[in-house]
């Protein structure tokens, strides 16, 4: 018979863990939603949680409706500390903890942990078996669990309340941990977008808004392609599968994401590879067809289909800052419909007009931009370990 003890405790705390019902260490609420009806129910100052409300953060400061004081009596609250479980629809299995006395709506049931049990502690058991709880419901259209399936979920517990407060005191670091990284992410994300707008010349405007020391006067118009090598892609008979899976990198959208890129879903064999449409290791991809505007660097010789155009530039200009250049560029304008998006032909690339500065300017606000992405993406690595660590912790500090 397997013990029920976790792989991980902290110092002092022994014996085994025991399996009980939810409904044997909380209060199980389903929430109400007063009527839309009446308007003096609504638009007040108390908050009203519905699983549109429950995102990637742990508490609950805000949601998309509120309740007057009427409509709070109208309703099902529960006292704060509590934990918000998603029991019906898409979003099954998602939870929150409530900051203050909160209502709710009829998709949701609450958890209020009896004097025994830890709210901190509760909430995170809950986020340790939300898969288990909601697995039963996997299959169905209309995902769902009724109050009685809820109630009568099995989790194993600690009973001790100082142990209870250790773990629940633990997750609750974490967490906060993984909003404040998060949320920094995001500030980098929007400054990178502002840098965008003020680096580069906005419409009507010959020169950016904000400028290195050192450089003044407006830039110059140029079309794209002037002075540039460009090479469109192209598609071997996809009936023929010789023409694939041999060593050659081979791109279409779908490898696009990172900026720089080195690895394709596809690839082609020697004898479906044209000399004349070899695309060199540095060049500046730029999708022209349907997923308009998606930008990539390769990090390889490769080739591409025929929805993405391959720069290759001139000593005078900066690939890095052509890069973020284009980011900037409404290519819209240049554009036709088509039948799934849009598309630019030949006449529009032929049109399209950029904005440059000096070889040292672009090179200037190439560098800053190249480091701005790799200190995003740092970040974004520690946000991704910090989520790493608290997946495996849960698995270890619980049973």
């Amino acid at each position: 018979m397997t013990r029920k003890i976790p792989e991980l405790r902290f110092t002092g705390f022994s014996g085994e863990w025991e399996e009980k019902r939810l409904g044997d260490i909380a209060e199980i609420i389903t929430g109400t939603t007063p009527s839309t009806s009446v308007k003096d129910y609504y638009n007040g100052e108390k908050l009203f949680a519905s699983p549109a409300d429950m995102g990637t953060d742990r508490y609950l400061y805000k949601t998309n409706k509120t309740l007057t004081e009427l409509g709070v009596e109208k309703s099902r609250n529960v006292r704060k500390g509590s934990t918000l479980f998603v029991c019906i629809g898409a979003t099954i299995g998602k939870l929150i903890q409530t900051t203050c006395k909160s209502a709710f709506n009829q998709q949701i049931n609450a958890v209020v942990p009896i004097s025994e049990y830890e709210d901190n502690y509760i909430y995170s058991l809950l986020e340790k078996n939300a898969r288990k709880i909601t697995y039963i419901v996997s299959a169905q259209t209309m995902p769902i669990i009724n109050k009685s399936e809820f109630t009568n979920s099995k989790v194993k517990v600690i009973n001790g309340m100082q142990e209870q407060e250790k773990i629940g005191e633990l997750f609750e670091t974490l967490d906060a941990c993984l909003e404040d990284q998060a949320a920094y992410v995001e500030t980098l994300k929007k400054s990178k977008k502002a840098f965008l707008q003020k680096l580069f010349p906005q419409k009507g405007a010959k020169a950016p808004e904000l400028r290195f020391p050192g450089f003044e006067g407006d830039w110059g118009e140029e079309r794209l392609f002037y002075n540039t090598k460009y090479t469109i892609g192209y598609t071997p008979s996809t009936k023929d599968n010789t023409n694939f899976g041999g060593n050659h990198i081979w791109y279409s959208i779908a490898d696009f994401g990172d900026k720089y890129i080195e690895k394709s879903n596809r690839t082609l064999s020697d004898k479906a590879i044209r000399n004349d449409k070899l695309i060199k290791k540095g060049s500046l991809l730029l999708s022209f067809k349907l997923t308009l505007g998606e930008l990539a660097i390769t990090n390889v010789d490769c080739f591409t289909n025929e929805a993405i155009i391959a720069m290759n530039f001139n000593e005078l200009r900066d690939t890095e800052f052509m890069f973020y250049n284009l980011k900037t560029i409404n290519l819209l304008k240049y554009a036709n419909r088509a039948a799934q998006g849009f598309t630019i032909n030949s006449d529009g690339l032929n049109s399209i007009k950029i904005f440059l500065p000096s070889l040292a300017e672009q090179e200037k606000i190439g560098s800053f931009f190249k480091a701005l992405d790799e200190k995003i993406e740092k970040e974004e690595d520690k946000l991704e370990s910090f989520e790493r660590l608290k997946k495996a912790l849960l698995q270890k500090v619980f049973v």
